[in-house]
């Protein structure tokens, strides 16, 4: 079955579709003695009585909590397992499951009668690289199969816009991880290759998906595209994403297929299976030769470095920036590449670097913090910035005055949702609908979120909320383009942006780009809220591949897996990134038609002309606080462009690290006037003279009163004396030129100065001192 077709779809991550396995009965490579169904959960349950089943579990007695009951229907083995996982109650894997999982090998395999190790696979599967069309990622060559024979071998089937695919691919990194660090030997024999099976005309290109590879890291995979799903088609795999366990066949006749998963969560169960089939192995196969190789190595081909996969970034600043927010002349933007937040001035001068850079979860200060894959950001204040926090599947929160990071939803929040257990996933972008209502667009669980931090009404019929309350608002979890007059009967498709327009009558309407549907929805708050479309998508809510590049009216749209999306400040105009068509488009609201602003539809980094501009994937989009500028973040070629909507021309912000001589704290003064005093420390003994002024301004003060003076030799001090409304709240930076005279020469020597300003205080003065280097004075 072709992934493009619409029968094709996303797969979810419940334990039940553990049991599929895909039909290779028109695979012609498949051998004939084909009929053993990969599938373990079918086997623990053949394998024993219910009782049986509980005593190899727990050992316990038989009135378990969760296992059993007086009527005797308990749980299988495996579903027992699955659920103590899930709960963090067993980490290993216990001696009677290890026995049933080798049990379950043995039924795939023919013994020596002379030794008793492995002689021949009962269930052969060869997958041929021989294609035409294949195309190796980050290796020199394709991967050779039969080269691995003799090794356990994990076959990941993704495509790189399903939120689901990339949960699997960071499962899959870490079970490989452990697996090869956890015991030296455990990591001996077990490889992973990654088959990309587009499902977008944009995935198919080879420079896409190596973005992608460089962005998630998948260096520890043979990363292979198939552009023409031909793999996909020889095998019957009908789900992203698919997992096929390969182990290895002494006659050569193809690899032997074990198991089988579909969807996501599995990560748990892989880590067992894995380490204990790896174990199996070990002592049931005759190695012989090459037969197995080290676990260090993924192929006989090595990895590409990635400065050779990956396009240079013109700008080595940011890595993949997700989405962008501006408040009052500050840029906020998720770096998410490099799991970090990026604070600075609309110019580019870096003000703060939020997150260590390396992935993880730590609250504290701006250098101890750490993300993982920020998307979403955007200003709750002048103070206060909320992330979503992607990888971590958490909200949070981070004070710009005090330099702190915390936490607003933690990592494994769950709560029940109608009788379903509902866990935050990928949350991936977030805004303000009010200043007490945070809304969340969940790519991860195809929903939408809202943190009430007072008590408030979102829906004009429906009663507030409580405060400090985080709960779903909209969607039923299911992957869909469902549109229902009521919110929690509808259904999303990853929503990866979203906004609030502000209507005219006072009304607000929330906009979704909805990016596996391919579509801009709307959720209405009058009454009892209403999910409705815009543009884009298909009228059939199951149809998810309804695709393209049109602009129009309605539904007669097509987009390309749009990301992001703002609002303007007083229009009835929605912006976007129609993300895998390279192009930033404008709805205009109230006649429901969507037409390009900028971008060609071919990837590329060009500015200029609105007519001339080429984006690579753009990820994010954010409005200017007077509606003149939008703010893309243009994820793939690592950069921050500026729309001017006046002028119709589009630059890159050119972001660099300042360096500054010193840093103060200054507070703010009750009387709404700042001024401070700079004292120059250390003049030495032959200075004749010097002055001082002011020369750059921060950008934020209308007027000031800016005093230059001299250097006085015999106070050793000079004074800068600035005046300026005392309501900036946020990190300035100050410059100056001092002008220095020797015995025989003056010259100008230059001083950057960043102020923090704190709370208020009674004394409107305050004195700073300066020690300038030793070669400051060199005269």
């Amino acid at each position: 079955m072709d992934p493009e077709e619409k029968e094709t779809c996303c797969c979810y991550g419940s334990t039940e579709e553990f049991n599929f396995n895909p039909d290779f009965s028109k695979a012609d490579r498949v051998s004939e003695n084909y009929g053993r169904s990969a599938n373990f959960i079918t086997y623990l349950k053949d394998i024993t009585s219910i009782k049986q089943e509980k005593k190899i579990i727990t050992d316990e007695p038989e009135d378990v909590d969760g296992v059993g009951n007086e009527s005797g229907e308990l749980e299988s083995v495996w579903q027992y397992l699955i659920s103590k996982l899930e709960k963090g109650e067993s980490t290993t894997l216990p001696k009677p499951i290890k026995k049933l999982v080798e049990q379950y090998l043995d039924n795939f395999y023919e013994f020596s009668v002379e030794d008793g190790l492995i002689e021949r696979g009962r269930n052969p599967l060869r997958i041929e690289m021989d294609k035409t069309k294949l195309e190796a990622i980050n290796t020199t060559e394709l991967p050779k199969l039969d080269s691995l024979n003799g090794n356990i071998v994990l076959v990941e089937f993704f495509t790189h816009c399903c939120i689901n695919c990339i949960h699997s691919i960071e499962d899959v990194r870490e079970v490989y991880e452990d697996v090869t660090k956890s015991d030296s030997r455990n990591g001996l024999g077990l490889k992973i290759v990654s088959i990309h099976s587009p499902k977008f005309t944009r995935e198919k290109e080879l420079e896409s998906i190596k973005s992608f590879t460089e962005q998630f890291k998948m260096d520890y995979s043979d990363v292979v595209n198939d552009p023409g799903c031909e793999l996909w088609n020889e095998l019957g795999i009908s789900c992203w994403p698919t997992l096929l366990i390969l182990g290895p066949n002494p006659d050569g006749d193809g690899m032997n297929l074990l198991f089988t998963m579909m969807g996501e969560g599995h990560k748990h169960i892989l880590k067992l299976i894995l380490s204990s089939a790896l174990a199996y192995f070990r002592h049931k196969l005759r190695v012989t030769g090459n037969d197995m190789v080290d676990g260090g190595q993924i192929s006989s081909q090595r990895k590409v470095p990635q400065e050779e996969t990956v396009e240079k970034p013109f700008d080595h600043i940011l890595r993949y920036p997700g989405k962008v927010a501006s408040k009052n002349g500050i840029l906020a933007i998720a770096d998410t590449g490099n799991h970090r937040i990026i604070v600075s001035d609309l110019n580019g001068s870096i003000k703060h670097i939020i997150g260590s850079s390396q992935r993880g979860y730590a609250n504290g200060t701006f250098s101890q913090a750490k993300f993982y894959f920020p998307q979403g950001v955007v200003f709750k204040d002048e103070n206060v910035l909320i992330i979503a926090d992607t990888g971590n599947h958490a909200i949070r929160q981070v004070d710009l005055m005090l330099g702190k990071v915390c936490t607003l939803v933690p990592p494994g929040w769950n709560y029940s949702h109608d009788e379903e257990i509902v866990h935050l996933r990928s949350p991936w972008d977030v805004t303000f609908f009010s200043k007490e209502i945070l809304l969340v667009a969940a790519a991860g669980n195809h929903r939408i979120f809202a943190y009430f931090f007072e008590s408030s009404k979102l829906f004009s019929e429906l009663e507030p909320f409580d405060k400090d309350t985080f709960t779903v608002i909209a969607g039923t979890g299911k992957e869909e383009n469902r549109n229902n007059a009521y919110i929690l009967k509808a259904s999303f498709a990853q929503p990866s942006g979203i906004c609030v327009l502000n209507r005219p009558d006072n009304a607000k309407v929330i906009f979704i780009a909805d990016s596996e549907s391919s579509s801009i929805r709307s959720i209405t708050t009058e009454g009892k809220g209403k999910v409705q479309a815009v543009v884009g998508g298909a009228r059939d809510p199951t149809d998810l591949f309804s695709y393209g590049d049109i602009d129009g009216k309605g539904v007669s749209v097509k987009l390309q897996h749009p990301m992001g999306v703002c609002s303007h400040k007083t229009l009835s105009q929605v912006y976007f990134v129609d993300t895998y068509n390279n192009r930033v488009k404008v709805v205009d609201v109230d006649s429901q038609s969507c037409f390009t602003l900028c971008g060609n539809g071919a990837p590329g980094n060009v500015v200029g002309d609105l007519s001339d501009v080429k984006f690579n994937e753009p990820g994010g989009i954010c409005i200017s606080d007077n509606g003149e500028i939008l703010y893309v973040a243009d994820t793939n070629n690592h950069a921050i462009k500026s729309i001017n909507l006046q002028s119709k021309s589009v630059t890159n912000i050119p972001f660099k690290h300042v360096e500054y001589d010193d840093v103060f704290s200054l507070q703010r003064s009750v009387n709404n006037i700042i001024s401070f005093k700079i004292c120059i420390t250390n003049i030495p003994e032959n200075f004749e003279g010097g002055q001082f002024r002011v020369a750059e301004l921060p950008s934020n003060p209308k007027s000031a009163n800016v005093t230059s003076g001299e250097i006085i030799k015999d106070q050793s001090i000079g004074i800068a004396l600035v005046e300026f409304p005392a309501n900036l709240t946020q990190e300035y930076s100050i410059t100056l030129d001092i002008f220095l005279c020797g015995p025989s020469s003056c010259y100008k020597k230059t001083l950057k100065f960043l102020l923090n300003f704190n709370s208020n205080h009674e004394d409107s003065i305050t004195c700073f001192t300066y020690k300038p280097k030793e070669n400051f004075f060199n005269i």
